[in-house]
């Protein structure tokens, strides 16, 4: 194993000798990871060497030119890979629990999630790290709210995943006062679309549409009036590529989320009107680490990018629900 002497003098022959950008994702395997390294490959930037990170090797990525793969997992943070040393942007994108999942076992967030990404970047700050890509929640950061929320609302998460994730917001703001690192923080919404896998728990627009492909019922937490926001995938990494050409010397904390804060009655008649069938549903007691409302305000983000176009529900829906029938026919 390589001691952090080793890592810097690494590091500083890779100034002399570096001839690409680099760029890292931790958590490539995943489903806004899978859509963003095919979102960039589609780029076809020459002079950016890409770095993948993950658990589990995924075959769609091998033999790809400019791209290189490393079997890693958070958990192991007292090893981690040199390639690491190499990256210049980093995305992470690594969650290993979902709200609900953490509810009643609030250690798992500080173990499973808060202490990886604390050991790993502060390792890191002995390599090339210019700027770091967290995807944080817009749905749990900010709490309950019946207003608009903006990036300077007040946060006031109750579960431990949204207290989580704003503590890792913290410490970026701390490595980048004492390691220069700046970031980007993208709180996003619920996002849906095309390669999602609902079996965690995760991804209501697609678990509905799954369900009704499968002629299957599905629960609603709740008597259906909780207000969320709701947006595709392919305008999710559209706009995280972007921090790849980004300044790396400003930070940004921008809610990635659509126009469409709506109810999940709201929702479910777009749904049944955009597939043009009736939904089998079945409702239940809401669930404790839900939150009630939040309503999330997207105008610095259309601001900041002006040329971004945002998905309409109806369109997401049906693209979606076109994959999930196709994927039912192989």
């Amino acid at each position: 194993m390589k001691s952090e002497k080793d890592h810097i003098q690494l590091f500083l022959k890779s100034l002399v000798t570096m001839n690409n950008f680099n760029v890292g994702i931790i958590g490539s395997s995943g489903f806004i990871g899978k859509s963003l390294v095919k979102r960039i490959l589609n780029n076809k930037n020459k002079d950016l060497q890409l770095y993948l990170f993950s658990r589990r090797i995924d075959n769609i990525f091998n033999n790809l030119t400019n791209v290189t793969f490393t079997s890693f997992d958070v958990q192991n943070f007292t090893h981690i890979p040199d390639e690491l040393f190499e990256i210049e942007v980093l995305y992470y994108l690594v969650s290993d629990t979902i709200p609900a999942s953490s509810w009643n076992n609030c250690i798992l967030e500080v173990t499973n999630n808060l202490l990886p990404f604390i050991h790993i970047i502060e390792k890191l700050t002995n390599g090339n790290l210019k700027k770091i890509v967290y995807t944080s929640s817009a749905g749990t950061v900010y709490g309950s709210s019946e207003y608009k929320i903006t990036e300077n609302s007040e946060t006031s998460p109750f579960s431990p995943y949204g207290i989580t994730k704003l503590t890792i917001e913290h410490f970026l703001h701390y490595f980048q006062i004492k390691h220069s690192i700046s970031y980007d923080i993208f709180r996003i919404s619920n996002i849906y679309g095309p390669g999602q896998i609902t079996s965690k728990g995760l991804g209501l627009i697609n678990t509905i549409l799954e369900n009704h492909a499968n002629k299957e019922e599905t629960i609603i937490f709740g008597d259906g009036k909780n207000v969320r926001n709701y947006i595709y995938i392919d305008d999710v990494v559209n706009i995280l590529e972007k921090s790849i050409y980004s300044s790396r010397n400003e930070s940004n904390t921008i809610n990635l989320a659509s126009s469409d804060n709506i109810s999940i009655v709201d929702l479910i008649q777009i749904i049944e009107n955009s597939i043009n069938e009736k939904l089998l549903l079945k409702y239940e007691m809401q669930r404790a680490s839900d939150n009630p409302c939040i309503s999330i305000d997207n105008s610095r983000l259309l601001n900041k990018y002006i040329d971004i176009k945002i998905t309409s529900l109806h369109k997401g829906i049906l693209n979606t629900y076109d994959s999930i029938l196709k994927s039912k026919k192989k």
